[in-house]
């Protein structure tokens, strides 16, 4: 991820402090922090079937406007358990073993924990304070360690003999001139971060005393450090928790695909918005395909065929369906598809490669300037589900001639969307679409991850509620549309459309009694209203 900076540290090896006692305590929470980053760095990944700045942002990187803006602090202690990919892992976790036993074996368990946490946030507040791109990793916690080294060296190099001393001092000097060479040098790594963690963690060593090298400061200073190890381990685990917590409430935005780029391809002939960050291909061939793929995730084709007198949408489908099924794809379902005020098709195939199942998703339809357009999506079948709705994003942002007509319905419900993908009213919206067309699955997705994350929107439950009091089975279920619609009735009292909402899902239930007396609510909430009187006559024949 080289446009996101990150906090990685390329330690050099350091030679070993050994504290006086023979045999070093095992680093305990050194080990345990590791286990932490690790799991952290797999969480995310399944989280978002790789790693992504959305993906990052929504597991707890660091994120400016996000922390300054909605005041979740707890982002400077979560973003130092993430890592951009798995050698920014490794790294980090190579430099806290090899400094962590150090330190821990100097200060002890609990106090190295002090020093840790200490550092960890003031490298996050050093690069909040000083960078505005998204920031992940262990490395300012990592470089307080080595600014506990050097305080250590500095205040306590009585305990090490003159000749070890002085060469200890310039091996960390080195490492430490080395990084900071290499963090001018290198565009990605958070170089306040690394300079906030060392000056973190070299103050926090000075006021702790290492007990393993010096002894005791007395039963008092070990009170207070207990009591502020176990502070800042809580510290630590609630960051984890709401950082977790954050996460699954924001299915929502990673279903949509985060943030995107549009491009303008062929001298400007038409535009496509794409996530942020994903790959291009211009046209290699006869195809005249424009390619934008994630490697290992999903792949976009789009191509401008002949002008429509040479080649209308069906002829043009039936072609793509021949193609396709000479190259071994099988279709296996059809559905036509509205683009504004045009109509064109679109096909769902599937394909065996070696052993791999993949989908292939391909819309045909006309553009505005009479040529038709040919768009196919293509990823693992077992992710088209979390991919569906990216991929229409995708599709009603293909814009084709020159800018400047009204936005149809259907592109003012993406650019709803696009303004503020957290906002519920856009699911609700979206959901409402697709409950339209018969696509109840990615309905019912989208407003289960925008229930996660607001539970008390009346307008969602509602949805929901209708959704599944109309639906086709198996989306039918009549004791959940009846739960949902009377949350939402609770939620907004005397809304007629709630009210009606209840009805239908009593009806799917069974209870026609209870129907007939939702209905008539409706009716007197809105008497100027036909719908709910024509509701209230059907419901009592």
């Amino acid at each position: 991820m080289a446009t996101m900076p990150t906090a990685e540290p390329l330690p050099l090896p350091l030679a070993r402090l050994r504290p006086p006692p023979p045999r070093p305590a095992m680093p305990i929470v050194s080990l345990i922090l590791i286990f932490a980053c690790g799991a952290a760095f797999a969480a995310s990944w399944l989280f978002g079937n790789g790693l992504d700045e959305a993906t990052l942002i929504a597991c707890g990187a660091k994120d400016r406007s996000l922390i300054l803006r909605s005041h979740q602090w707890w982002r400077l202690v979560s973003a130092g358990f993430l890592h951009a990919d798995l050698m920014h892992l490794v790294v980090n976790l190579y430099a806290l073993f090899t400094l962590g036993r150090v330190v821990e074996g100097l200060w002890g368990h609990r106090r190295f924990l002090i020093i840790y946490a200490t550092a960890l946030v003031g490298g996050s507040a050093a690069s909040l304070a000083a960078t505005r791109g998204t920031s992940v990793g262990a490395s300012g916690a990592a470089f307080g360690l080595l600014g506990a080294l050097v305080a250590f060296l500095v205040l306590h190099r009585r305990v090490i003999a003159p000749r070890a001393r002085t060469a200890l001092l310039i091996n960390l000097a080195v490492v430490l001139a080395i990084n900071i060479v290499l963090g001018i040098l290198l565009p990605f790594i958070d170089n306040a971060a690394h300079l906030g963690g060392l000056a973190a963690g070299a103050a926090a060593a000075m006021m702790l005393r290492p007990v393993r090298a010096r002894g005791s400061g007395g039963p008092f200073s070990d009170v207070l450090a207990s009591v502020a190890a176990a502070a800042a381990a809580l510290a630590m685990l609630g960051s984890l928790g709401m950082a977790a917590r954050h996460a699954r409430a924001s299915e929502w935005r990673l279903l949509i695909g985060g943030e995107m780029t549009t491009h303008s391809l062929r001298r400007g002939e038409f535009t496509v918005s794409v996530p942020k960050g994903w790959r291009y291909r211009p046209p290699s061939g006869l195809d005249g395909q424009h390619v934008f793929d994630r490697p290992g995730l999903a792949t976009v084709a789009i191509r401008l065929l002949p002008r429509a007198g040479a080649l209308d949408t069906a002829a043009a489908a039936s072609k793509v369906q021949r193609e396709l099924t000479q190259d071994g794809a099988v279709l296996i379902a059809t559905r036509d598809l509205a683009m504004g005020d045009q109509m064109g098709a679109e096909m769902h195939f599937r394909r065996k490669v070696q052993d791999e199942v993949q989908r292939r998703r391909v819309a045909v339809f006309p553009a505005r300037d009479g040529r038709i357009v040919c768009a196919t999506f293509a990823c693992l079948e077992e992710r088209y589900k979390a991919l569906e709705v990216l991929f229409d994003r995708i599709l009603y942002s293909i814009q084709v001639g020159p800018p400047g007509r009204a936005a149809t319905p259907d592109e003012r419900v993406w650019e709803k969307v696009a303004e503020d993908p957290n906002n519920p009213d856009a699911a609700v919206a979206l959901a409402a679409r697709y409950a339209h067309e018969g696509r109840y699955e990615p309905a019912e997705r989208l407003l289960q991850a925008t229930l996660r994350r607001h539970p008390n929107h009346a307008e969602t439950h509602n949805q929901l509620g209708l959704l599944y009091a109309t639906a086709r089975p198996p989306f039918r279920r009549p004791a959940e549309a009846v739960r949902h619609a009377n949350r939402a009735a609770a939620l907004k009292p005397g809304t007629p459309s709630y009210f009606a909402t209840l009805a239908l899902a009593h009806e799917a239930a069974g209870d026609r009694e209870q129907a007939l007396a939702a209905a008539r609510l409706a009716a007197a909430a809105a008497p100027d209203d036909a719908t709910y009187a024509d509701l209230v006559k059907r419901l009592s024949r």
